[in-house]
């Protein structure tokens, strides 16, 4: 076949029909269609071709009768040298496993969330109770004075919990719940 010409290599084909006829004169097509190519099963002369979409749009008659001219997004992968290396499949395994030991070390963690949330609450009612009690001890504070005392009164809560709170959202299997259940007697 002659080498395609610079202003022909990247022509947009909106007209399946008229697209599947011009295959004949091409090198090499490359589709991705999000649905059925199904002019292609009467086109006696496909090139190599190389099918994106998901699920394929070439249909499997045409892909069976390409054979190693066809390429389909499932075999977009990197080959790697058997020799001293691990198979693609011993890669996408391992990512999988380790996927999967991330998704169960957060679902364990997921069991401090109520103890957390407990242990946020108790701080912020005994901040308020005492706050209350101090503010009606000061009535001749002003609204500003006011304000900063509760906000500081808030930071100081915040700063406190800070540490087992990080400790808590990173506890790989409860027991750091269930020590904080105990020692504040959530």
């Amino acid at each position: 076949r002659p080498a395609l010409q610079p202003h022909r290599a990247g022509r947009a084909l909106l007209d399946l029909p008229g697209a599947a006829a011009a295959l004949g004169e091409m090198a090499a097509a490359a589709v991705a269609l999000r649905g059925p190519w199904s002019e292609l099963e009467g086109v006696a002369a496909v090139p190599p071709l190389a099918d994106l979409s998901v699920p394929p749009a070439v249909p499997a008659a045409v892909r069976r009768r390409l054979g190693s001219n066809f390429l389909g997004i499932d075999q977009l992968w990197e080959r790697i040298p058997e020799a001293g290396s691990a198979s693609w499949v011993a890669r996408a395994e391992e990512a999988v496993e380790a996927a999967v030991q991330d998704y169960l070390a957060w679902l364990r963690s997921r069991r401090s969330v109520a103890t957390l949330v407990a242990l946020r609450e108790r701080g912020e009612c005994r901040r308020r109770s005492r706050v209350e009690r101090l503010l009606r001890r000061l009535p001749e504070l002003g609204q500003r004075e006011r304000e900063l005392v509760e906000q500081m009164s808030r930071q100081l809560v915040t700063d406190l919990l800070q540490e087992p709170m990080r400790a808590l959202r990173a506890d790989p299997d409860g027991s750091q719940a269930e020590a904080a259940r105990r020692l504040f007697g959530l």
